[in-house]
């Protein structure tokens, strides 16, 4: 049979059809119930925010109110619809124990306790089983977002200080307090260049910095300073430079050239910590995704969420 023929025939069009119909199921998200929304939910929230703060909400406030725990349906449903609570032992334990504290004489065993659980709708009404759920599903959204390979490496070279050996600085300085006359520190500088001893006021700190990180001068004499030194030609003067306590002129005598960092020695503390810096925005933003798939039912009357 030639192909022309063969693609004219009825069965052909009908399993090609239902191979068709077939990948549509696989790919697109089975429907969603909606999130109804009544106004008695909008007073709960308010009430719940009073109760916390010992005040009632501005609008800005209720409505951030509204939105988070409109996230956290969409959490709950996505972690159920997932079957997280058949897999979660603290939700278990949590539906079980309240189970058995309502039906004491009761014979079933755990598995049937669980499925009683479950029709009475006890893992979205059970505040501890429901936070646990939505925590359990923030992780698995925090699981999806890791860092890839070429962040992490992106990272640590971004921080040479944290995860190498980083450059190290040797400096005198002589300093002035804030009261010197105008023009002092100009002046100073000057004799200091033409090869006058160092003078000026006395220092807590002293006039002499060993071997000290950027960020270790950072801590003791601010970063202006500390970038000045590191921006310094040896043995030359330079300054006046102002911190916290007044001005200093400032001469560089040694730097120390740091090493690079070893990435595979420190890729897992740094993934801990791009994670950590990332996780507050990347789980707002995966949240707010995760509640695009949810159609809001809310009463006439409620305003629509901020999006």
């Amino acid at each position: 049979m030639k192909a022309s023929r063969l693609f004219r025939q009825p069965l052909l069009h009908f399993l090609l059809l239902g191979a068709l119909l077939h990948l549509a199921q696989a790919w697109v998200p089975p429907p969603t119930e909606p999130i109804r929304v009544s106004a008695a939910d909008i007073e709960r929230l308010r009430q719940d925010w009073r109760r916390d703060t010992g005040r009632a909400p501005d609008a800005a406030q209720l409505q951030a109110s509204y939105r988070r725990w409109l996230e956290d349906e969409a959490l709950l449903r996505e972690a159920l619809r997932l079957g997280l609570d058949q897999r979660d032992p603290v939700a278990q334990r949590r539906l079980l124990m309240n189970l058995r504290f309502a039906y004491p004489e009761s014979k079933l065993d755990d598995a049937a306790l669980l499925r009683e659980a479950e029709a009475l709708e006890m893992r979205q009404s059970d505040l501890v089983a429901r936070r646990r759920l939505i925590q359990a599903m923030e992780q698995r959204l925090l699981a999806e977002a890791a860092p890839s390979e070429g962040e992490l490496r992106d990272y640590v070279a971004a921080h040479p200080e944290r995860y190498g050996a980083p450059e190290r600085y040797s400096f005198e300085q002589v300093f002035l307090d804030a009261r010197r006359p105008p023009g002092e520190a100009q002046r100073q500088l000057a004799a200091l260049r033409a090869g006058a001893a160092p003078g000026g006021d006395a220092f807590l700190l002293g006039a002499q910095f060993r071997a000290l990180t950027q960020e270790e001068i950072a801590r003791q004499l601010g970063r202006p300073l500390a970038a000045a030194v590191a921006a310094a030609a040896p043995g030359e003067w330079t300054g006046p430079v102002a911190s916290p306590y007044g001005l200093h002129l400032l001469r560089l005598q040694a730097r120390e050239a740091g090493a690079a960092p070893d990435f595979a020695a420190v890729r897992r503390q740094a993934a801990y910590a791009l994670l950590a810096e990332r996780q507050a925005r990347q789980l707002a933003e995966a949240r707010a995704r995760l509640l695009q798939r949810y159609r809001i039912d809310a009463e006439s009357g409620i305003e629509p969420v901020a999006s």
